[in-house]
């Protein structure tokens, strides 16, 4: 009789112990990997009156903490002025342009903006007035 109960209570415990590994398996197969986990946001810019936008010194993006050389250059600006950049990592940054004058003057202009995780950072910029 005790060997019989003996045996109930071990297999009792062996039930009881697969169940939680079980759980305790299902949780962590259900988390993401940390190179599944994405840490970069993007970024969309609307130029308003994009026509007054330098064509030869085209928009640069600064890191904020590194503003002696851009991140990225020479950006081109498309025909509805609407500028694009995916895959930008979490951060601050700015974004450096340079507005025409109709008397054949320039001058640059920065906006600064922000980056979020899995967001895309959306910027409309009036060029005239600036």
């Amino acid at each position: 009789m005790k060997v019989l109960e003996q045996m109930k209570k071990m297999i009792t415990r062996g039930v009881i112990k697969t169940y939680f590994l079980a759980i305790f398996v299902m949780i962590f197969s259900s988390c993401q990997n940390d190179n599944e986990i994405k840490t970069t946001g993007d970024l969309v810019v609307t130029f308003k009156d994009f026509q007054y936008l330098s064509t030869t010194d085209l928009p640069k993006i600064y890191v904020m903490d590194d503003i002696s050389y851009p991140l990225i250059e020479q950006i081109i600006v498309d025909s509805k002025g609407i500028l694009r950049i995916q895959d930008l990592n979490y951060g601050n940054y700015y974004l450096m342009y340079t507005r025409l004058y109709d008397g054949g003057g320039a001058a640059s202009f920065k906006k600064l903006f922000q980056i979020k995780a899995n967001e895309t950072t959306e910027l409309s910029i009036k060029i005239i007035g600036n």
